[in-house]
């Protein structure tokens, strides 16, 4: 589960089957950079698909590289 805060620049990412208590963020672990790039990879898609105008691709584009 990916949660982000654009107006902190956070963002958490969530195990929900291993941690569905929400409990250990994963969002800054090495071994998930791949998939917090997936998943705002599709986020961004979706904005664009639905016109949504907030430029999160400025605020989270480290998790892109």
């Amino acid at each position: 589960k990916l949660i982000i805060y654009p107006s902190i620049s956070k963002a958490l990412l969530y195990h929900l089957t291993a941690d569905p208590d929400e409990l250990i963020d994963l969002a800054g672990r090495e071994e998930y950079k791949a998939v917090m790039k997936t998943l705002f990879q599709k986020l961004f898609k979706l904005q664009k698909e639905t016109g949504d105008k907030q430029d999160l691709i400025k605020i989270y584009q480290r998790y892109l590289l």
